[in-house]
């Protein structure tokens, strides 16, 4: 009967090799890990770029108006192309229903449930974009503290 023994057999029973940990490491725990000095860059982007990608370029003044005006931007877009594709997907479907129901009024009323709801979807995002914005809660503010003063 033979016996594996592990602790000194540097394969398995199968004879493939066991993990081996490095050797090659410092025995300086202050010593600086083997990738420092090498050739990976240290900056954020490529070093044959003269000048960083926009994403690092922040703006020297009004960074607070700045991100609002891109948050804004953003909303706006957001809400356009709401729009179209309420638009787009709406008149497909009223087209279809016009074309399919011969004149039956029930079966030429089954988008309306879909422009309604959505519709009451886009309303809301239109609100969130562009009715309720901070300057209008600035001046229900004012409001009710001149409502308040007299």
């Amino acid at each position: 009967m033979t016996t594996n023994n592990f602790e000194n057999n540097p394969n398995d029973s199968k004879g493939t090799p066991r993990y081996q940990p490095p050797t090659n490491y410092s025995s300086d725990p202050t010593a600086a890990p083997p990738w420092v000095g090498s050739s990976q860059p240290t900056e954020p982007w490529p070093n044959y770029q003269s000048t960083p990608p926009a994403a690092y370029v922040q703006p020297n003044q009004e960074d607070e108006l700045y991100r609002r005006a891109v948050d804004r931007a953003n909303a706006k877009m957001h809400f356009y192309k709401h729009l179209s594709s309420y638009l787009i997907v709406n008149g497909f479907l009223w087209f279809i229903a016009l074309f399919t129901s011969h004149g039956n009024f029930w079966a030429i009323s089954w988008p309306l449930w879909v422009t309604v709801f959505w519709g009451i979807g886009l309303v809301s995002d239109y609100i969130k974009t562009f009715g309720l914005s901070e300057n209008t809660r600035q001046r229900l503010i004012e409001d009710e503290l001149r409502k308040m003063r007299r």
